[in-house]
């Protein structure tokens, strides 16, 4: 489980959750990241309490969001942070598994975990929280919706999790965090993303979350052109040991890249 910062060089503000997938690279989601200019995102990795201190906090290095990311029905909200320094790999922080493109999960139960608040419009946990929701067939969810009074488009990247009489579901500032199933095998996997709902842990509004498996091929095609890039020989300027020192001396950082791809 990672927590999402905006820092702003003077204080922080905790915004999205999000999950290791490799030491350099954590899955989020798209509507989680920043649009006001002069702010700098770092993630914190392994936190349980707020009591806890001296966590590692890594600088996000630039965000990469899906291109077919669709702000108004939150189609494709998914979007992958590149840390700016490899996270130390431990038993505390370790990356997730990620499914394979044709895995499935319907019938399985998730775990989603968060920072979110702790019911509809109320008070901010202070320690990490986790519940345990039903993954659901789209045809369940859609009955389920329709059942309750509302009608919604399901396209096959999405992933419905939760109980019919409500009580346990993610949250508002759960953004972005995991919905992790445990396999037999003994692994952890991550098959989905929390991306939104109505309100919180409402009696027949299960959450929506991105389907992993269906994005799988995103993530690998998006880790490879970074890191292939990262192998060939950069062109040198005075702009960037420019950047670099102004990097380390202004407080106030310059904002995080956002791209699309």
């Amino acid at each position: 489980m990672v927590k999402e910062k905006k820092f702003f060089g003077t204080f922080t503000d905790y915004k999205c959750g999000g999950t290791l997938i490799s030491k350099n690279f954590v899955l989020t989601a798209a509507h989680c990241q920043p649009k006001p200019i002069m702010s700098h995102l770092v993630v914190v990795l392994g936190q349980y309490s707020l009591n806890q201190t001296d966590l590692p906090t890594i600088s996000v290095n630039r965000v990469i969001v899906h291109k077919k990311f669709n702000q108004s029905n939150f189609h494709n909200d998914i979007a992958l942070l590149e840390l700016a320094t490899p996270a130390d790999i431990s038993a505390k922080v370790y990356p997730i598994c990620l499914p394979g493109a044709k895995d499935h999960f319907v019938g399985y139960d998730g775990v989603v975990s968060g920072w979110g608040r702790l019911y509809y419009n109320g008070e901010l946990p202070r320690t990490l929280q986790c519940v345990t929701v039903p993954i659901l067939s789209q045809r369940q969810c859609s009955s389920m919706l329709r059942k309750h009074g509302h009608i919604k488009e399901l396209p096959n990247f999405f992933l419905c999790a939760g109980h019919e009489g409500g009580r346990f579901d993610a949250c508002e500032g759960d953004s972005g965090g995991p919905l992790a199933v445990y396999l037999k095998s003994g692994q952890w996997v991550l098959a989905g993303t929390v991306s939104h709902g109505v309100r919180c842990a409402e009696p027949g509004l299960p959450g929506v979350y991105m389907k992993v498996s269906h994005y799988r091929p995103w993530i690998d095609a998006v880790i490879q052109r970074i890191e292939s890039a990262a192998k060939s020989p950069q062109p040198q300027s005075w702009f960037y040991p420019f950047l670099d020192w102004l990097d380390r001396t202004v407080p106030i950082k310059i904002s995080t890249p956002v791209i699309y791809y």
